[in-house]
């Protein structure tokens, strides 16, 4: 290969690993504010299961049971 081609070549691929570096950089800075995000989001969902699990079991108390065909 010529010189120019061989310059070219290394500076691509000098090129793809910087921003290789940087990107994984980026990642690993917002990687600790992902986490902390999602635990933060996770607390609304139990809680919102958990009402509506117990809403559930909390049934009108005073409606007749069904039977498995229906009748009452």
């Amino acid at each position: 290969m010529r010189e120019e081609q061989t310059d070219g070549l290394r500076g691509g691929w000098h090129a793809l690993t910087a921003t290789g570096q940087r990107l994984a950089m980026a990642l690993g800075a917002a990687l600790p504010w992902l986490a902390a995000l999602a635990l933060l989001a996770i607390i609304p969902v139990v809680v919102i299961r958990k009402r509506k699990a117990s809403r559930a079991v909390t049934a009108d108390p005073g409606a007749p049971e069904m039977n498995p065909d229906g009748d009452e």
